[in-house]
């Protein structure tokens, strides 16, 4: 028992370091889960920077994301609809994808390539390229003569491609973010104990 008074000082230090291999434990598991996300070991501690710029650029991705998804953006009907903030968002999505894909590698980086890949020829018809490295860029003109119903139908919110990368870009955020959450919680373990 740990509450045993003759052992109560080893019983606390038998506890505490089992609490310690298990923080470890799920620290090494989440190096592990970012190693797949980065592309490299990140058992520093200085990429917490890293961590936080790729966690930044998961969110700021599922937040444009959101407003594709919003349907009052592509409602004609509605008297704030304006085809400007349509491409304005489009544009958006298209910087906040190249964001998150310059920042990420390997298993999450294939998953999200994979995805406008199977999609360029579409997304070439309403004026979004696909460069050979997974890069998005967006003809202005292209976009701006391209139909309304495409261009819902291919970054909406009932959009598979926009589904997955919603999902790629949520797993993403969800592994860094805790990482970067375990990190700080080792930091702060290690520092007030030491």
């Amino acid at each position: 028992m740990l509450n045993s008074s003759s052992s109560t000082g080893k019983s606390k230090s038998a506890a505490d370091s089992y609490i310690d291999v298990l923080i470890q434990n799920n620290n090494l598991r989440y190096q592990q889960k970012m190693k797949e996300v980065l592309g490299y070991d990140t058992s520093s501690s200085s990429k917490d920077a890293q961590y936080e710029k790729v966690a930044s650029s998961a969110s700021n991705l599922n937040s444009v994301i959101s407003s594709l998804s919003n349907e009052s953006l592509w409602n004609e009907d509605s008297s704030d609809y304006s085809k400007d903030k349509v491409y304005d968002t489009v544009n958006n999505f298209v910087s906040a994808y190249n964001t998150l894909g310059s920042t990420i590698e390997n298993t999450y980086k294939t998953k999200l390539d994979k995805l406008v890949t199977d999609n360029k020829e579409a997304l070439a018809a309403v004026g979004i390229t696909v460069d050979d490295k997974g890069k998005l860029s967006v003809d202005a003109d292209k976009l701006k003569s391209a139909d309304m119903s495409e261009l819902k139908k291919l970054l909406g919110s009932e959009s598979e491609l926009m589904k997955g990368i919603k999902e790629q870009s949520g797993s993403v955020n969800n592994i860094v973010s805790e990482a970067l959450s375990i990190q700080k919680s080792l930091s702060g373990l290690y520092n007030s104990s030491s």
